[in-house]
């Protein structure tokens, strides 16, 4: 796709874009620097839509899958001509392998609807006591967890089904990949700070080997045919779906570029799932704040 100069030379329809392009804190000014500065290397490698929807509504899943494209290279990975196209986000080789890469970013979801990221603690505070809990008794963090959990989990799973279907289209590619980022959890939206290590841990670690956890107790069980999300408030582990065998590994992050964010907050975590048909494994790397292998 065709290069801009600056990103941030004009005003958008995105709410969180125009916060961070009049913002004059330094750590703003630095994201803004960065943003460019990663879309100015790697914007070959984007998708011809990718700056009308950075642009517009999806701000945080743009900026996500341009920070995957940075970490990448910066991994030594080779992008293929394939990448950017009709296909997975990135194609080429990584350690001399062929990789194919899909980003996608969970949001806090649409305001009052269940399962939502409440907006704010005391929202958040006032929703776990209409269920019958008292302030303090450590339910409002416990209850965040599961619902970033759900969202998480439900990302993955749409991801799931896409590299399948690439599949189906040609992509012979051994390794799959999947980026998750965050598509816009903010500190303000939860109980004292970002959840997101329990998120990774409880989802993607293999606890006895288990398939899904309680959202109304936090009890890890085994997956049942009738346990659903949608009905019995469970949430699937995902390395334990149908088709997650053909996923290696997954990369999950927690950088938000929104105006006001603290950046030391940022973390990127490789996981690699014991459970894939083949392995692979990246090396320890400065690139990655955290190796949280299995």
């Amino acid at each position: 796709m065709k290069s801009k100069t600056d990103l941030f030379e004009n005003e958008g329809p995105s709410q969180e874009y125009c916060a961070l392009r009049r913002s004059d804190w330094g750590p703003d000014v630095e994201k803004r620097k960065r943003l460019n500065s990663m879309y100015k290397r790697h914007h070959q490698w984007l998708d011809e839509s990718w700056l009308n929807r950075f642009l517009d509504k999806e701000f945080h899943q743009r900026s996500w899958e341009l920070l995957i494209a940075d970490t990448l290279c910066s991994l030594g990975f080779e992008f293929g001509d394939e990448s950017g196209d009709e296909g997975p986000d990135f194609v080429g080789r990584l350690f001399g392998i062929d990789v194919t890469v899909e980003c996608v970013s969970y949001s806090p979801g649409q305001e009052g609807k269940p399962f939502s990221v409440p907006r704010t603690n005391y929202e958040y505070r006032s929703g776990i006591e209409a269920m019958g809990h008292k302030k303090g008794d450590g339910y409002p963090s416990f209850l965040h967890w599961n619902e970033i959990s759900l969202r998480v989990s439900n990302a993955f799973k749409a991801k799931v089904l896409q590299l399948q279907q690439h599949k189906s289209s040609g992509f012979t590619s051994r390794i799959h990949l999947i980026a998750i980022g965050n598509g816009g959890v903010k500190p303000g939206m939860v109980h004292d700070n970002l959840p997101h290590d329990d998120a990774i841990w409880r989802l993607f670690l293999p606890f006895k080997a288990t398939g899904i956890i309680d959202l109304d107790t936090g009890e890890h069980g085994i997956a049942r045919e009738t346990d659903t999300p949608k009905d019995k408030r469970v949430v699937e582990k995902p390395f334990l779906m149908e088709g997650a065998k053909g996923v290696a590994g997954v990369l999950f992050g927690t950088t938000l570029f929104s105006a006001g964010h603290m950046p030391w907050e940022d973390k990127l975590y490789w996981v690699r799932n014991p459970y894939a048909d083949h392995f692979f494994d990246i090396p320890e790397s400065p690139v990655l704040d955290s190796l949280v292998g299995c």
